[in-house]
């Protein structure tokens, strides 16, 4: 029996079309295999190379770095519930919060007015953000060698103390830490924005 040209291109073109789809089931069901392994220590080893895979770190558990504690200022100690009314209707016109929102555990930035700048600090009235009760507190904040200084649009920023010349009192700023500041009043600021 003699194959014509026309067959054998037909049957090539199956067993390629057939082998083609095989290694794209192959591919699929290792991805979904490997997806569904739990995240545990895995070592492949390489001849006498040793990889050894780092265990991702759930969601649920956030460590932080030294600093991310949040401070003790500006934390309500509500002693009874009619108190904490009063307080709220008091405060309601400099609240930057809806009333009965809490603060988040993790705070990275605020916002204020420069009242003054001594040595390599800036001393910021804040709006309170930073804060459980959300009342103003003036904010020294630290800068460091890291720490970048943006002007007005983002258009020129500096690095570390180079900046401080081109920030004055009254200027409005945007300030983020790498660590924690919710209630804190002395922190190191990672950026500066002027707005």
């Amino acid at each position: 029996m003699e194959l014509s040209p026309k067959k054998i291109i037909f049957i090539s073109l199956a067993l390629i079309l057939i082998i083609d789809i095989s290694i794209v089931c192959f591919v699929f069901s290792k991805k979904k295999g490997i997806t569904e392994i739990p995240d545990s220590n895995i070592q492949i080893e390489i001849g006498d190379m040793g990889f050894e895979k780092e265990p991702s770190i759930p969601k649920e558990d956030i460590s932080f770095s030294a600093g991310s504690e949040a401070g003790e200022v500006g934390e309500i100690k509500q002693d009874s519930e009619d108190d904490s009314v009063e307080a709220d209707s008091e405060d309601a016109e400099s609240q930057v919060r809806p009333p009965d929102t809490a603060i988040p555990p993790v705070v990275f930035n605020t916002k204020g007015v420069i009242v003054a700048i001594e040595g390599s600090d800036i001393l910021v009235q804040g709006n309170g953000s930073n804060f459980e009760d959300q009342k103003p507190r003036v904010l020294t904040v630290k800068i460091t060698s890291g720490t970048l200084i943006f002007e007005k649009g983002n258009t020129i920023s500096y690095q570390g103390k180079e900046g401080l010349p081109y920030l004055l009192s009254g200027d409005q700023i945007l300030i983020e830490s790498s660590q924690n500041i919710r209630g804190k009043i002395e922190f190191p600021a990672a950026y500066i924005n002027k707005i």
